[in-house]
């Protein structure tokens, strides 16, 4: 969906809303772009709430989950509001969020799919096709940006510019209603990327923006497990100087553990090395280091050229 595809609508709410054709539709896809004074987390928390979706998105009169594969993973069903005469709608749909450590943010599209205890139903016209996508982008401390992408096809003979006169409005209204629900004590509350809700997708963001940087197994997991690894993700991801600040942790934290030891044992500088799992001092003049810093980034871990650089920069220190 390149820009360059995007035509300006004007401001819904006060909101930037846009417009692109669809091959063989004459349904257009529209979207529209919002500030939210939330962290991913609260924000997160109200989009997986699936009972909640009718109080803040346009036109949905009902949903209820079917199934809930991860926290992030999740088969729902839906019920629209179509304007009388016409009947309402509805559809069974997969909703699945993943991490994109270019955007920094998350990515949850929603499409429409079958199942066997959600069949049509008589006074509903079941959607031929549905696309949906919020584009979750941190922006700084409680702050995000939150794109919602929308495109339908809702069947039946309703002429194309009723439903594109309709659906124009639709992502900027239910960003501007999100925008004040998310402000609820249920969804403040979850403003904590380590709660039971959380935890397995802030580690799913931490693995996947620590495989950016480091290609060995044992440190990816060892920041997993490290609530203070994965809050400088969580909480710094994409603020000036980041990768830095949590390369020089990662090492700090790395200095101390088994798979380390491992790796140093096979070093001609076994002693000299030893000495950053026991002097603090020392390991962090280390891991502060811009050379061996770049380097780690340069060879994506902690491979034999960086560990013949930190030998070198222990040397020079205890001398």
């Amino acid at each position: 969906m390149a820009e360059t595809t995007w035509q300006f609508e004007g401001e819904i709410d006060g909101i930037p809303t846009y417009s692109r054709p669809v091959e063989g539709s004459d349904v257009k896809m529209y979207k529209a772009t919002a500030m939210v004074e939330a962290s991913m987390e609260q924000i997160g928390h109200l989009l997986r709430d699936v009972p909640a979706t009718p109080l803040w998105m346009k036109n949905v009169l009902h949903t209820e989950t079917i199934k809930v594969h991860t926290p992030n993973d999740i088969d729902l069903y839906l019920v629209l509001d179509f304007p009388w005469p016409t009947n309402d709608r509805d559809g069974v749909a997969a909703a699945r969020a993943v991490f994109d450590p270019a955007a920094c943010g998350t990515v949850t599209t929603t499409t429409l799919i079958t199942h066997p205890d959600y069949p049509a139903k008589e006074g509903l016209v079941r959607l031929p096709g549905m696309f949906q996508q919020y584009l979750l982008n941190f922006k700084g401390d409680h702050l995000c940006e939150l794109t919602l992408v929308l495109h339908m096809d809702p069947g039946g003979n309703l002429p194309a510019w009723a439903i594109n006169r309709e659906l124009v409005s639709t992502p900027a209204k239910s960003l501007k209603t999100l925008q004040a629900l998310v402000k609820k004590d249920k969804y403040q509350e979850a403003d904590d990327p380590f709660n039971r809700d959380n935890l397995g997708f802030s580690r799913g963001i931490a693995r996947t923006v620590t495989a950016r940087y480091m290609d060995d197994t044992a440190i990816i997991e060892m920041v997993a497990a490290d609530t203070r690894l994965m809050h400088i993700i969580m909480r710094q991801c994409c603020s000036p100087g980041w990768e830095e600040d949590l390369i020089t942790a990662i090492l700090q934290a790395y200095f101390k553990t088994l798979p380390f030891a491992e790796k140093i044992a096979r070093s001609s500088d076994q002693s000299v090395l030893a000495h950053l799992a026991t002097d603090e001092k020392l390991a962090k003049e280390i891991a502060e280091e811009d050379d061996l810093v770049e380097m780690v980034l340069l060879h994506r871990g902690v491979t034999y050229p960086v560990l013949e650089k930190m030998a070198a920069l222990v040397k020079d220190e205890l001398d």
